[in-house]
């Protein structure tokens, strides 16, 4: 498509000249979400598979263009309901975030926080879409936490039975020196 997306903050966002606003859906499942793959040589996939397995089930459906900038304009136009990506760049979504706050969406990190000049991750959406879709990416983060629980779970315990066998080892040994040096006086 030949379209040109121009924001500036206070004045609203236009696409070719025509002004833009989020969509209006409030039902997760009529929503159409936009995201992020993280690319071959990129961490965080296996947290992304989690999230979008959080995701999928909630929503219409999720989609992928390649342009993390396009997409947020697409949030921004109200063709896509929400957005999420991480392992980004500033300059990979400030100026379409910029679209998406004059549109009348909210736009800000994972983390909760609106200051995105830091950021590496972004979400945004319509006030609806953007609950939704930071609940889905939580339950995420928490599977996530509680599979690494248990994995440290298990090797503390691997290492707990290893001291508790050493411990015995040792004491045998020392048993076994004690009755020895008692044969020989």
């Amino acid at each position: 498509k030949d379209e040109m997306f121009v924001a500036e903050r206070g004045k609203g966002a236009y696409v070719n000249n025509r002004r833009m606003r989020v969509s209006g859906r409030r039902e997760a499942t009529q929503m159409l979400i936009g995201t992020g793959v993280p690319h071959l040589g990129k961490p965080g996939h296996g947290l992304f598979l989690r999230e979008l397995a959080a995701v999928m089930p909630r929503f219409v459906n999720v989609r992928r263009s390649g342009s993390a900038a396009l997409d947020i304009a697409y949030v921004a136009a109200g063709r896509f309901d929400a957005f999420w990506e991480r392992g980004l760049n500033t300059w990979d979504f400030a100026g379409a975030a910029v679209l998406v706050r004059e549109a009348g969406g909210l736009c800000g990190t994972l983390e909760k926080s609106d200051d995105l000049t830091r950021a590496t991750d972004i979400i945004c959406g319509n006030e609806a879409a953007d609950r939704e879709l930071r609940a889905a990416a939580f339950e995420a983060y928490l599977e996530r936490k509680q599979a690494e629980f248990a994995e440290l779970e298990q090797v503390y315990l691997q290492k707990y039975e290893q001291a508790k066998n050493d411990l015995g080892a040792a004491r045998l040994a020392a048993e076994e020196e004690r009755r020895a040096a008692a044969a020989t006086v």
